[in-house]
């Protein structure tokens, strides 16, 4: 694995200037040999919990992206809240040694408070969390993390204004400037699902529907326990990464391909095709000798 540390630009670009929540790294993932290990429904301190990570740390990731749920049953209280140690900190602490974690958070982590969160990462080396909301740039590739929460809360239609609104218009402006090549979608809930969810509700369909299907080609969520690649809908392949510390059975079958009850994470890198540019993923869990196995794999070319 690369000891590669990402910096934040410290050049704040005329083009950028109007764009909320926003952050340039300096380096180009398409042409460096740079692997994003995804996880998600993480936070139990319990024994698959530390399956997964002894897996992750031989699979050399360069970063860790963490689709919510970072502490369970109900998220934490305050930044000095012992959960984080027991179900965060000490799980990851060989690889948060040189892998940065970046999160959004889940339902979870919405039956505690949240800014405490937002505290904790600012404080902790190598994790990253700088708002619930925010746009990511590693050269042509973006990464849109979008809070799902206020669509799955009472009143969904008044708490989820504000965030709407973000995601129209960081969109708007990523066309508009030129932004990135490629753009992958995360959020903690799920559009549709094998597992128990199925659906995502009326608000969260309206979401990905109006704003997501066709103008980002990849889609990364969690919360149903499970790993699963939905297949392409509306132009938009939607991939399930939620098996890094509580899993659960299969529900329905309407996947491409979908595993229940095994724990698990994706692998995400990036590549030119031609004059495009191709995401490759791979679903892992662990095999006979206790090494990582792929058991499914595809790519998206935008």
């Amino acid at each position: 694995m690369k000891t590669l540390i990402l910096f934040l630009s410290i050049i704040s670009l005329p083009s950028h200037a109007k764009l909320k929540h926003f952050h340039n790294f300096s380096v180009n993932v398409v042409d460096e040999d740079f692997k994003f290990c995804i996880i998600g429904d993480t936070g139990t301190g319990g024994p698959d919990q530390y399956k997964v990570a002894e897996m992750l740390e031989k699979e050399g990731c360069d970063q860790m992206k963490v689709l919510g749920d970072v502490i369970y049953d109900d998220g934490i209280k305050s930044v000095d809240d012992p959960l984080l140690k027991e179900r965060f900190l000490d799980p990851y602490k060989n690889l948060l040694k040189t892998t940065p974690f970046h999160l959004i958070l889940g339902n979870h982590d919405y039956r505690g408070k949240v800014k405490p969160f937002i505290e904790f990462a600012k404080k902790t080396p190598n994790v990253f969390l700088p708002s619930r909301n925010y746009l990511e740039k590693y050269g042509e590739i973006c990464f849109l993390n979008m809070d799902s929460n206020p669509y799955d809360m009472l009143k969904p239609f008044l708490r989820s204004i504000g965030h709407t609104r973000w995601v129209r218009r960081t969109l708007k402006k990523i066309r508009k400037k030129g932004l990135c090549s490629f753009i992958v979608g995360t959020a903690h809930h799920v559009f549709e699902s094998a597992g128990s969810h199925e659906k995502a509700n009326f608000y969260m369909g309206r979401l990905f529907k109006r704003h997501i299907m066709g103008a980002v080609p990849l889609m990364l969520s969690g919360h149903d326990h499970i790993l699963s690649d939905q297949g392409e809908i509306g132009g938009t392949r939607f991939l399930i990464s939620g098996a890094a510390g509580k899993v659960r059975p299969l529900v329905y079958d309407n996947a491409d391909w979908a595993i229940g009850k095994t724990p698990g994470y994706m692998v995400l890198t990036f590549e030119r095709s031609g004059n495009s540019i191709q995401a490759n993923y791979d679903f892992k869990i662990e095999g006979t000798n206790g090494e990582s196995v792929t058991v499914h794999q595809g790519k998206v070319i935008r």
